[in-house]
């Protein structure tokens, strides 16, 4: 069975390899890790835009919550791991150490992917057919820096 969850699931698992390898790389020389943190970076944009872009607005019109409930949440914590990027990525840029920033970025992230995983991933397959995930999970797949490459419309699915 298709799943939105099982689909976004699979890009947390891949980033979270992807920061697993920098910390290990950081630990050993700062520098030598940024290419690492970049890939991780550009990953994570583009899942945060999947969800913003895509999956959010869907749960908004299903469930009826637009300005309160989950989604507004994880949208703030997706502003505090811009914040904590920054601070990385100034850090890296001169070299310098991190002081835990990486730490923080990687429990922030688990914390935030454990409810999305057992919360809200759940509920937004709950409102979706088979056939919309998979239509979503299209989507997503040709969503590049603010464009879909395939406009399927999921509200006329319902």
């Amino acid at each position: 069975m298709t799943t939105i969850g099982g689909f976004l699931l699979d890009d947390h698992r891949r980033l979270d390899r992807l920061i697993g390898e920098f910390q290990q790389l950081v630990a050993q020389e700062v520098v030598s890790a940024g290419d690492t943190f970049s890939r991780f970076v550009r990953g994570l944009e583009r899942h945060l835009e999947w969800e913003e872009q895509l999956v959010f607005p869907l749960f908004e019109e299903r469930s009826g919550m637009t300005s309160a409930g989950p989604t507004a949440v994880m949208r703030t914590e997706h502003r505090c791991f811009k914040v904590l990027i920054d601070r990385i990525q100034d850090q890296l840029s001169v070299g310098s150490n991190l002081d835990g920033l990486d730490k923080q970025l990687y429990e922030a992230l688990t914390a935030h992917n454990g409810k999305e995983e057992k919360v809200l991933y759940p509920w937004i397959d709950g409102f979706l057919s088979e056939e919309e995930a998979g239509m979503l999970i299209n989507r997503m797949k040709g969503h590049t820096r603010g464009r879909s490459a395939c406009d399927v419309d999921l509200r006329r699915h319902r």
